[in-house]
């Protein structure tokens, strides 16, 4: 059996083979994995000695018990990763996100961690024989505790040496993977980590005659590039820890507010009271739906778009809940789309690409295939010229509406999560892993300003329809409110228990919606920045929302999550 050749078929491929040979002996020790995508891969006790699997997306991964010994993981994504019970012996997780993922009783000899992210990482680590005396802890803006000792000495950590990251320009587009799964053949540049001092506003930039072709994000001293000097536990305590209780232990209850920063949206006393929404229609799916948009199309038809594992994408008349086409093309997870202004044409982006579709007739209009990594968001420019494409590796890509020719690309120097275009057309913003929020200039591509306030990756962003507040949603389990016109901090929402993975702000711009790996879906009024309501979602956790931006009709939201169902509230 060539394990290889199975995995290069897809990660949807592999886990289905694995899910009917659970017990077969997989080997893929020595395999060059560099930036593969392996999201929710099962790798349950399959080998991987001596792996080269640096920039490798594993987040949510099953790798219990697996045989990682040996292995190059050097920024690699292991969010929520299952790391259970492996072998870890002289692993390199050098600048590898570790958010949430599961070390307890992995064998770690020999790790090597620096400058990894360990947010909130379940770990049971013991020591063989008494540790040495920790040095005092440096004050961090990560949260430790309940470390309980296991089986590791304190010189089996080496932490390196920690140096800042080097700026990286002219760096070429990664090639196009010949395989589903994501395994590129030459080894790219790795991007360096997009840094900038926090709530730093970089110069504004003047229009050049042409677009330029490739950029990168500006570079400094980043805030995981820490001087890390502790020995023993103290080390293993700052390197490998988790979170300090529940959330609301370092968060308030619902919402704070910049002091310093008067707030725009607590001054409109003409806005009402924010009313809660019930269900209007469920809509079945067919599989767990990672994205929704809703438009006014099809011969003013409201209508309901869905997309997700499996690829397929469902449209439903929003009015009657009547499913009206399905439409095919996508072998892999349907991550984001995107609807045109004018409802006319709709966006996908998925595992294995973007495709253009027309909204009238269902008709596919053109497809480009994925370059090195996963397309993860999409948004279009008002005057649907051009839209914008993100990339788990952290390259954006400004495209033409017509063709989906590229026009520039962006090299943000961390995963972007999500971009979200201005009203009035001018910027774009990304969502990073590395915590920060970019505003970039759409016509240059040139960077205008960073906002630095999350205490971990940026996930999720919503604009509000005036362009004067940007809502941003993060693994730290907050949301935040900006003030576009100073850049500054408003205010911060708190009252989910996890990571927040999705927002959306209504046109009106009184309510929003957020949805976390808590399992709950909230609605907040804005202009008081109160909890307005939690609703019912049985349990599911909810991957998308998107409100109607009908406002003839009443306000609609829309959300779909693992549970294969969509829900149209009103």
């Amino acid at each position: 059996m060539d394990y290889l050749e199975l995995l290069k078929s897809g990660i949807n491929h592999w886990n289905e083979w694995r899910s009917h040979n659970p017990d077969a002996d997989c080997d893929l020790s020595g395999q060059d994995l560099c930036e593969a995508y392996l999201f929710g891969g099962n790798f349950s006790h399959v080998k991987l000695r001596g792996s080269n699997l640096q920039r490798a997306c594993l987040i949510g991964a099953d790798l219990q018990g697996a045989d990682l010994s040996g292995s190059d993981l050097t920024g690699a994504y292991l969010g929520e990763a299952n790391l259970s019970e492996a072998d870890l012996t002289g692993v390199t997780l050098t600048g590898a996100n570790l958010n949430r993922a599961d070390l307890r009783g992995a064998k770690v000899n020999e790790l090597q961690l620096a400058e990894a992210n360990t947010y909130r990482t379940l770990t049971k680590l013991s020591f063989v024989g008494e540790p040495a005396a920790a040095a005092p802890p440096r004050a961090a803006e990560h949260r430790f505790s309940d470390i309980r000792p296991s089986d590791i000495r304190p010189s089996d950590i080496r932490l390196g040496e920690i140096k800042p990251a080097e700026r990286v320009t002219d760096t070429p587009k990664h090639q196009a993977s010949d395989s589903p799964a994501y395994l590129p053949t030459e080894q790219p540049i790795q991007n360096p980590h997009a840094q900038n001092p926090q709530n730093q506003n970089l110069t504004e930039p003047t229009h050049a005659d042409q677009p330029i072709e490739q950029h990168t994000a500006p570079t400094t001293v980043g805030w995981l590039a820490v001087a890390w000097a502790m020995t023993g536990f103290g080390a293993v305590a700052c390197l490998i820890g988790i979170s300090l209780g529940s959330a609301a232990l370092y968060m308030p209850t619902e919402a704070t507010t910049d002091s310093e920063t008067p707030s725009a949206l607590a001054d409109d006393e003409a806005a009402g009271p924010v009313d809660p929404l019930s269900m209007a229609h469920s809509l079945a799916s067919e599989g767990q739906v990672w994205a929704v948009a809703t438009s006014a199309s099809a011969g003013d038809t409201p209508l309901v778009v869905a997309g997700g594992e499996g690829g397929s994408i469902q449209v439903w008349d929003r009015r009657t809940g009547d499913r009206l086409w399905t439409l095919h093309g996508h072998d892999g997870t349907v991550r984001d789309l995107a609807i045109t202004p004018s409802g006319e044409q709709l966006i996908s982006a998925s595992d294995d690409g973007i495709k253009a579709w027309d909204l009238q007739t269902g008709e596919l209009l053109y497809q480009l295939a994925a370059e090195g990594a996963p397309v993860d968001s999409i948004a279009i420019s008002p005057n649907e010229r051009t839209f914008v494409s993100s990339r788990y590796d952290g390259q954006i890509t400004i495209r033409r509406m017509e063709d989906g020719a590229p026009v520039y690309s962006v090299e943000a120097g961390s995963t972007v999560w999500s971009v979200e275009v201005a009203p009035d057309g001018q910027s774009f913003f990304s969502a990073q892993g590395d915590r920060t929020i970019y505003e970039w200039d759409l016509v240059t591509g040139q960077p205008i300003r960073s906002l630095i306030e999350h205490q971990d990756a940026v996930r999720t962003l919503a604009v509000s329809a005036d362009g004067t507040t940007l809502a941003s949603g993060s693994v730290d389990s907050t949301i935040k409110l900006w003030n576009l016109k100073t850049g500054k901090l408003q205010a911060t929402l708190a009252s989910h228990e996890d990571s927040v993975v999705s927002i959306a702000l209504s046109p009106d711009g009184n309510t929003l919606a957020s949805s976390s790996q808590d399992n709950t879906l909230k609605l907040w009024d804005i202009p008081r920045r109160e909890l307005v309501t939690t609703l019912d979602t049985s349990g599911d956790e909810i991957l998308s929302l998107a409100f109607s931006a009908d406002t003839a009709s009443p306000q609609t939201l829309v959300s779909g999550g693992k549970a294969m169902i969509v829900n149209v509230w009103q």
